[in-house]
């Protein structure tokens, strides 16, 4: 049979070419006449990244994809791209965008190209022509030369965020990030994890402020890869709880820098503070609830969970674990692992909190198909976790905060930022379906026996 994810819709794109050097688009003639190329790429994964490629393998063209132009009136979809490479280009015609046809481009789609052959500060990486001040920082910052405009790897693209990767002359690698609204603290965040955890996070070559941009070295690449033999698997998960370990204990007594920078606050005592707030915002998603195929969490049973973590929210600050530094993107791409170990990269969902969060979070990664395989490895894991913290944490304590985390982990994946708060905010259909998928797990984990029990003791 054939799983019914083995075929995606693809949609089609019309493609902007930006010349810079002449002002000019590249068309094509056919029967209609002088019309925008087209490109047909898979939603729900990364576009730039796949029209850069999808243009390269079509046309042999290299590009740098600026931005998706505001959606036609009848629906049509474009992408505009300025060329790497200023080489011949036979099968294309340049023209100005005034002779683009009507039925390509719309009103509001002209104008914004204007925007993109202009200088705007309010979309630095939109605008034709920003690829060569980044390359010249690079070249300075690095004191290297790109080994080609034609090795420019992209990743996202957008007016404010950018994610690019340089081959280097010397045959290193170097990354170009920049990230704009809501993730602006991205940046600041990093800079202080780097001097914090030296390592543990790839080396800050330098920054753009202007830019909100920082440059990374290439140190590790090998992630977290479940297709990898079960041996180096259990290594590798061994290797990112060591880490995240070492890593946690160094932003001791760091919290209210960590805040400053613009991490945000997931500490116990915050979370139970706005625990009512919370619930109800869960029991209005759960409204919101149309598909009978899996039972809604009750308001009744809403009440009892928010019980439940008055409980262990207020156990937990007993406890006494310090506050930590919590990864709130833990997933396969944003572990990495070199010669210098294992690296932890994207920090935009950065909290302060309960360092055992982020460990939880770690264990979702650890899968393997046979049951007491996982079990085994688990424990084996919670024990190499327990004991780099053991010379600073009694691990009886860490025995009892064990069996409170895989809720508290849901209720971190929920609270996030504490955007929820916000009443203005509508969460789109889908992080709606998600929010309620996550308030079930919330609802079997209350339900784990072994947390019944020490809740009764």
């Amino acid at each position: 049979m054939v799983p019914n994810n083995a075929f995606l819709e693809e949609v089609e794109y019309r493609v902007l070419l930006l010349h810079r050097g002449s002002g000019t688009i590249l068309t094509r003639d056919n029967a209609e006449g002088t019309r925008l190329p087209r490109i047909r790429v898979t939603p729900w994964v990364r576009l730039a990244e796949q029209m850069q490629e999808a243009i390269k393998q079509t046309w042999g063209l290299h590009v740098l994809v600026l931005d998706l132009l505001p959606v036609h009136e009848n629906g049509f979809r474009c992408v505009a791209a300025e060329l790497l490479v200023l080489s011949g280009c036979p099968p294309f015609v340049p023209v100005r965008l005034s002779h683009v046809a009507e039925s390509d481009l719309s009103g509001p789609q002209r104008l914004y190209v204007e925007r993109l052959f202009g200088t705007d500060s309010e979309m630095p990486f939109a605008t034709a022509g920003w690829i060569d001040e980044c390359i010249s920082w690079v070249e300075s910052a690095t004191q290297q030369r790109i080994a080609s405009r034609k090795n420019i790897q992209q990743y996202n693209a957008s007016p404010t965020f950018s994610l690019l990767r340089f081959l280097m002359e010397d045959g290193r690698h170097c990354w170009f990030k920049a990230t704009g609204s809501p993730n602006t603290q991205e940046l600041s965040v990093t800079l202080m994890l780097s001097s914090l955890c030296d390592g543990f996070l790839p080396a800050v070559i330098a920054t753009r402020p202007a830019w909100n941009a920082w440059l990374m070295w290439e140190e590790a690449t090998s992630i977290l890869d479940s297709s990898k033999e079960a041996r180096e698997r259990s290594h590798r998960m061994e290797a990112a709880v060591s880490a995240m370990a070492h890593l946690q204990l160094r932003t001791q007594g760091h919290c209210d820098d960590l805040l400053r920078a613009g991490v945000f606050d997931q500490r116990p005592a915050t979370l139970r503070k706005s625990l009512h707030s919370f619930v109800g915002r869960l029991d209005e998603w759960m409204g919101l609830q149309t598909s009978t195929k899996v039972p809604r969490v009750t308001q009744a049973r809403l009440i009892q969970i928010h019980q439940i973590l008055e409980v262990i929210l207020d156990r937990v600050e007993r406890l006494r674990i310090p506050n930590t530094i919590l990864h709130g993107d833990l997933n396969q791409g944003n572990i990495l692992f070199g010669k210098r170990g294992c690296q932890f990269i994207d920090w935009c969902e950065a909290y302060v909190g309960h360092p055992l969060i982020s460990f939880q979070h770690l264990l979702l990664l650890n899968k393997e198909e046979d049951a007491t395989l996982q079990a085994l490895s688990d424990r084996m894991l919670r024990d190499r976790y327990r004991s780099i913290w053991s010379l600073s944490c009694d691990p009886v304590a860490f025995d009892e905060a064990f069996v409170y985390m895989p809720l508290l982990a849901i209720v971190s994946a929920l609270y996030g930022r504490g955007s929820w708060a916000d009443t203005n905010i509508t969460l789109e259909p889908e992080r709606q379906s998600f929010a309620r998928s996550l308030t079930r797990a919330l609802d079997r984990a209350a339900r784990e026996p072994q947390l019944v029990e020490r809740l009764c003791a």
